[in-house]
């Protein structure tokens, strides 16, 4: 099972909150999309909606494969 939970994060270049999905757990025998999102650091880029300000959210997750 794919686990997603929903972040509330202030952009460090506007300040604005913004909101992130965080992978805590990623099953690509459900979700084989994440596989590629994962190589390529998709799933920890952070995109501000407001100015467009991008960063790599570094944080823990389990990978089941």
């Amino acid at each position: 099972m794919t686990s997603i939970f929903i972040s509330s994060l202030n952009c460090s270049s506007c300040g604005e909150a913004n909101s992130f999905e965080r992978y805590d757990r990623i099953d690509v025998s459900k979700t084989p999309q994440c596989r590629a999102a994962l190589i390529d650091w998709e799933l920890f880029k952070y995109t501000c909606k407001h100015c467009g300000h991008q960063v790599i959210i570094d944080y823990p997750t389990f990978y089941a494969d």
